[in-house]
């Protein structure tokens, strides 16, 4: 199987499992909301040590990553974790009065599991298509990530409903288990060094690079992606329970959570394609301030579900999709040595740590307001991350052509597709 196609179709697969898992928590937590004596402040609250896990363990585990060059081993790894949480959550239906028992250990769980793909994931396709290609595949791959992040709350709500609580989380174990297995099989024998074309090889014997040089760009972006995941993550954890509260219904909510996300199936494309070609500066601050007005209009919603429906699936089209966009900016600015160490930063420190903040932040604020006004106070945060965009450095370069849907056809067909161009294989 040619080398690109493979390094693509099973790191999609790891992105398709690994953000599958994104919701599991805040859609258990509609659940775990109606249990005997649950505090919804509080449970939410747990979500944190998710976050807090995920961000602290990616910059290691990218630094270990860079030096060990085992990339299927450590991102089947990760998938294996994920699937462990599932049925450390599903003990709560067991046993409820040992609820906050094993919210806390599912949630430690899912945090260790959820450290790992993202900047594994996005160095093997860096390694695997180069610089200037990357952004547009890693806009393929995240777009898997979003089709799993956007079936699970229906296939959940759906599974739990028509098997009971137990069985529907069996299956998803099942399903986790087998994609991490397929990722191992699938790309056991990759290696950076061994198997990248001859042209990133020769790339990275050109010239050392420290990562320290690329210090004032890393910290300029972790900071603004921290904030901005502050209000992201701090908002997305108690929406399904807003909307279940908001349309007094669990299946208007997970059918909204679901059309919703599925919108940045579509966005990862169009985003990564804009990031390859007008940059990855443009491209963060053109989705930060579209996202920002878009969940003030759904915020304005009230209980017009239509409209919820629209506005929301307009906010996620614009926010979820960091992946190509973050990732690839990273990939244009920072050599790919340090590609996975500086994914790690941004994603982990940025994102997930703020994401942790953000969600502590809310929870806290809800023991105090009602949560329309804790969403309208976290907005706060989306209006500091657009005010700091001037912040970000000028990428080097010049754009490219514009966006057209002929350029896009021909863009993924031409760098997807197994073509009989001679690539080294993986060996």
């Amino acid at each position: 199987m040619d080398f690109k196609f493979r390094a693509l179709l099973f790191s999609s697969i790891g992105h398709f499992s690994n953000d599958g898992n994104f919701l599991l928590f805040p859609v258990l937590l509609a659940y775990f909301a109606s249990f005997p004596g649950a505090n919804i402040a509080v449970l939410g609250s747990i979500a944190v040590i998710t976050n807090v896990l995920s961000g602290v363990l990616s910059t290691p585990i990218g630094v270990y990553a860079d030096r060990v060059d085992s990339d299927s081993k450590l991102m089947s790894l990760g998938i294996a974790v994920n699937a462990f949480a599932v049925p450390v959550f599903a003990f709560a239906f067991i046993y409820p009065s040992q609820l906050y028992l094993f919210a806390i250990a599912g949630s430690i769980v899912l945090g260790i599991g959820q450290s790992f793909y993202h900047p594994i994931g996005a160095s093997i396709i860096s390694y695997a298509y180069g610089r200037k290609k990357a952004p547009v595949m890693m806009g393929i791959n995240g777009s898997m990530g979003s089709i799993g992040r956007s079936a699970i709350p229906a296939l959940l709500v759906a599974l739990m409903g028509l098997f009971g609580a137990l069985n529907g989380l069996a299956l998803i174990t099942l399903y986790l288990f087998a994609a991490a297995a397929a990722i191992y099989l699938g790309l056991h024998d990759f290696r950076r060094d061994g198997s990248a074309p001859a042209s990133i090889k020769r790339v990275r014997t050109q010239k050392k690079t420290h990562l320290k040089d690329y210090r004032k760009f890393l910290v300029a972006l972790a900071v603004i992606v921290f904030i901005r995941s502050m209000f992201l993550s701090g908002t997305v954890t108690y929406t399904p329970t807003y909307m279940d509260l908001l349309y007094n219904s669990k299946a208007i909510m997970g059918l909204i959570l679901t059309i919703s996300f599925s919108t940045a199936v579509i966005g990862q494309l169009i985003f990564g394609l804009m990031t390859a070609k007008r940059g990855g500066r443009y491209t963060t601050m053109f989705t930060t301030v579209f996202a920002a007005l878009s969940f003030a209009l759904f915020m304005l919603s009230n209980q017009n579900a239509v409209l919820g429906l629209v506005t929301y699936s307009t906010f996620v089209f614009f926010v979820f999709s960091g992946f190509p966009i973050l990732l690839g900016y990273i990939g244009q600015m920072v050599p790919r040595e340090h590609s996975t160490t500086s994914n790690a930063l941004v994603w982990g420190i940025g994102n997930t740590l703020g994401g942790a903040a953000g969600i502590g932040l809310m929870s806290m604020m809800l023991l105090y307001t009602s949560m329309g006004t804790a969403m309208w106070l976290m907005f706060l945060f989306a209006l500091a991350s657009v005010a700091l965009l001037p912040l970000l450095p000028v990428q080097r370069g010049k754009p490219g052509r514009h966006i057209t849907i002929p350029y896009l056809f021909e863009a993924v067909t031409r760098n997807v597709l197994p073509s009989r161009r001679h690539y080294p294989q993986i060996h």
